[in-house]
């Protein structure tokens, strides 16, 4: 397929074949922003959107020679750090402070890896100290902390009255009471917003016990967003007997109790400044996120400015919901960070214009004018379809597509990664980043299930 993609990659870029150009912006505008975090298409094309205006674009990364990153026309300087060891990001943070100040930076763009938020996070707090004149787009670490881990996140979103689905923490898999004296309708009284009280005590077999497990469909979810466990959805068995030989199959992590809510999954996108939404999407929400179109739904982004506002976000967060039969929607979990879905906003101009704005924007511009407020955010046209020739390629194979529906496909929609002013990342994505990864997961002997051409991964 090599030689194909080349000669490929070639014929477009000499045909121009779909080309995005944008006027570069008057040289006051331009910034110098320092780009970290994911070799995803996300990444690139983030890059890509900016290069076009003429920002000088920075990248601190530490894949190596294979990263796309370093191929785009779009980047003027690459600078190598260390990635993270286990919880110790320490040279990772150095590495990219270092290349901060060293290159006196306008703007810090974190374009976060899942593991990586809250580092990034902890880089725009530690630069404002060190120049106030750089602008981050990052809200504080603490709050990114918190939306990373599913269960302050739905507690988060309780406090603020958004709808999410019922969920139950407790304390142990063990099936012995805690103290030994109360019972279980003494352990389980309930507070005024229906959380439990005393969770921090309570063993699964104390909720089983008290029967709220017979009456609702909840299923075990992992706390950690890379857990084994994410797609396992069997429902919790209210039977003592029955509950000890369900657990056996659920160790070693941390879980909670979640309702299982059917329907349509639906991804939210957004770009904040100080609580106010700038830029959104909406996407339905693939098993692999490789295919994205844009969708509308206002509970959904009403859902969203809400929680923005309440938080008073900054930067750039995304949601998973899902919308039953009946027209309600609950919002699973969320990602402080960037998704993949952005790139149904192609390279338009808009794009780097609301980030500029996100940037540029200080909270007393969203209080002294009220209609920075209500104005409507900068949202993707609604024919968009995006794509990876790859992963679809891939799935025709596999039988998961016919041939028609591939070609449609083709004519219709927008090659997430393809632009025949940036060609080489197209060749060096699919042809070493991709191998590379795959080739480190046979090395570590680690277990893998897919390719994953979005995200530049594979999947287990």
């Amino acid at each position: 397929m090599a030689p194909l993609c080349l000669i490929c990659c070639i014929i477009f870029w000499l045909t121009d074949y779909r080309n995005y150009k944008c006027e570069k912006l008057p040289k006051q505008l331009r910034r110098k922003i320092l780009v970290t975090g994911d070799h995803a298409t996300k990444a690139i094309h983030i890059i890509r959107a900016l290069g076009k205006r003429g920002h000088t674009i920075i990248v601190a990364d530490w894949l190596g020679i294979w990263s796309v990153l370093r191929w785009s026309c779009y980047v003027s300087k690459v600078y190598p750090v260390s990635p993270r060891n286990g919880n110790d990001a320490n040279d990772y943070i150095k590495g990219v402070v270092d290349a901060a100040v060293k290159e006196n930076i306008d703007w810090y763009l974190p374009i976060s890896k899942k593991d990586y938020s809250v580092y990034d996070a902890q880089i725009g707090e530690y630069l404002t100290h060190v120049n106030p004149n750089i602008k981050c787009l990052a809200s504080d670490p603490q709050l990114i902390a918190s939306l990373d881990n599913k269960n302050s996140f739905l507690e988060l979103c309780r406090g603020y009255k958004l709808s999410v689905p019922d969920f139950i923490f407790f304390s142990t898999f063990s099936d012995k009471n805690n103290n030994g004296t109360n019972s279980n309708s003494e352990k389980l009284s309930k507070n005024n917003n229906g959380t439990n009280s005393n969770s921090e005590k309570l063993s699964i077999f104390d909720y089983a016990e008290s029967g709220v497990f017979e009456n609702q469909y909840y299923f075990l979810k992992p706390s950690s967003c890379s857990s084994i466990y994410r797609s396992s959805f069997s429902r919790i068995p209210s039977n003592k007997k029955e509950l000890k030989t369900f657990l056996q199959a659920y160790q070693d992590e941390h879980f909670f109790a979640n309702q299982l809510v059917r329907g349509k999954e639906i991804s939210a996108n957004a770009i904040c400044s100080n609580g106010v939404v700038l830029l959104s999407n909406l996407s339905n929400s693939s098993p692999i996120q490789c295919d994205y179109n844009v969708i509308e739904r206002p509970k959904i982004s009403k859902w969203v400015e809400s929680f923005c506002k309440q938080s008073n976000y900054t930067g750039a967060i995304c949601f998973d919901f899902i919308e039953n039969d009946q027209g309600e929607i609950f919002c699973l979990e969320c990602n402080p960070r960037f998704h993949s879905s952005l790139v149904t906003f192609l390279y338009h101009f808009n794009l780097e214009e609301s980030l500029r704005k996100a940037f540029e924007s200080k909270k007393n511009d969203f209080e002294e004018d009220r209609r920075l407020v209500t104005v409507e955010s900068f949202e993707p046209n609604k024919d968009v379809f995006s794509y990876w020739f790859y992963q679809e390629l891939f799935r025709v194979i596999t039988f998961k597509r016919s041939v028609l529906e591939f070609c449609k496909i083709l004519m219709s929609g927008y090659e997430a990664l393809w632009d025949a002013d940036d060609p080489v990342p197209y060749f060096i994505y699919h042809h070493f980043q991709m191998i590379y990864t795959l080739v480190e997961y046979f090395r570590t002997g680690d277990l893998w299930e897919e390719v994953n051409f979005c995200l530049g991964r594979v999947m287990y």
